[in-house]
């Protein structure tokens, strides 16, 4: 059995052998043979778009429309113009006194500023049309239109 079995290995080294050299004399075949069939497809392709433009119904050109000249149409006369009564202006309402938040006061015997509407403010100076007569420790006096108006610190 031996002798039939060692008569075996040689017939499938000398088919295998046989094979391998077939392979590797030809390594470009199928490298080949996609570039080839790549060919033949885009071959196709390019007769089936040139026979379907030749067999394909075309669209009838139309004739540009034909426009008649018609005459200038005489312009309308303007409308009349509405009746406008005068009517008076309404008199000017008095402005609302602005609201005034006294923030703190820093107070001392040589000078004195207040915090007002969170703007720092010291006697003399103006703040939305109101101006500072006077900054005490417990108060602020202050002039809008002719009228007083005294800011209490509430922190005391």
């Amino acid at each position: 059995m031996s002798i039939i079995y060692d008569a075996l290995k040689k017939v499938e080294l000398s088919q295998g052998a046989n094979t391998a050299a077939k392979t590797e004399r030809r390594p470009g075949n199928k490298r080949r043979s996609y570039l080839l069939l790549i060919l033949v497809l885009v071959t196709v392709f390019f007769i089936v778009n040139l026979s379907y433009r030749q067999l394909a119904p075309k669209p009838p050109v139309q004739a540009p429309p034909v426009v008649e000249a018609v005459p200038p149409a005489q312009p309308l006369p303007p409308p009349p113009a509405p009746a406008v009564e005068a009517v008076p202006a309404p008199p000017e309402a008095p402005q609302p006194t602005p609201s005034f938040v006294l923030n703190g006061i820093f107070y001392a015997d040589d000078g004195s500023y207040a915090l007002i509407n969170n703007r720092v403010v010291e006697p003399g100076d103006n703040i939305d049309g109101a101006t500072v007569l006077k900054i005490t420790a417990d108060e602020v006096d202050l002039e809008f239109d002719g009228a007083g108006i005294k800011l209490l610190n509430s922190a005391r």
